[in-house]
Order: structure tokens, then sequence, then C-alpha cells
């Protein structure tokens, strides 16, 4: 009688996706997002949260020559840079304001010129002078 040993089968382990700190090691990502916010205050304001001095200096040129009454001052507030508008773009007028909405259509080109795209919009506080947040994506191949 002979004696033969079995022949044994290793088990198969699943196959895992990795985890998270083994693609972040393994590679770095093929794009970067960056994140920015426009938002409209008062009855006169824009304010860029997160973006640079190019883009905001490109969305001062589309204010400028776009909104006839003009720019009144530019300047940062808190971590944002505040454009000041003369008139009241932002004011409710029954019949609407077309002007304000084509000022909005260009300064959102530009951006869109620059690389961002529009996520979302949104209100996030209860402020009756608080007109909306517009938030923008940025995605670059590295």
């Amino acid at each position: 009688m002979s004696t033969s040993k079995a022949t044994e089968i290793p088990e198969k382990t699943p196959d895992l996706p990795p985890s998270f700190q083994e693609t972040m090691a393994s590679s770095p990502p093929v794009f970067k997002t960056q994140f920015a916010c426009m938002t409209f205050n008062m009855f006169d304001r824009i304010r860029l949260i997160n973006f640079t001095e190019a883009e905001v200096s490109g969305i001062k040129e589309v204010v400028a020559a776009q909104w006839s009454p003009g720019l009144a001052h530019v300047q940062p507030y808190g971590e944002s840079m505040e454009f000041r508008l003369r008139g009241r773009p932002w004011l409710h007028r029954s019949g609407g304001n077309d002007d304000s909405r084509r000022l909005m259509l260009r300064i959102l080109e530009k951006l869109f010129d620059m690389g961002w795209v529009l996520q979302g919009s949104m209100e996030i506080t209860l402020k009756s002078e608080s007109k909306g947040k517009t938030l923008l994506l940025s995605c670059e191949l590295d």
C-alpha cells in the first residue's frame, strides 16, 4: 500500500482594493482640484473667496467693461476680495434687471475661460441683503 500526500491547494484570497494610504503612497493624483466661492452681498458687492490675484484681476476687468456705472472700489474683506459696484445691481426690480444678469453671465464666462466650472449655488444666510453663494470648481491635470 502506498501512502501519498494529498496535494494541498492554497486558498485563494479575494482581490481587495488598495487602502487609501496605499493609494496615496503609490503615485500622486493625476489632477489637482481647487474650490472657490463667489458671493453677492448687500445690493452692490461681489466677494471672491479663494481666487488667485490673476483671476481677481480678470474678473475686475469684466466688471469694469460690463457694468456701466463702474466700480466704486476693490478691497480685501477678511480672506476674500470685495468689489463694490456703483449703483445697486442686486436690488429687486419688478421688471427684472438684465444688466445685472448680463454682468453675472460675463463673470461666469470669464471664470470658465480660466478653468473654473460652476458646481452649484446656494443660500446659506437669512440676511435679506444676502443674494446667494456660487460655488466653483477647478480641475487641472498635472
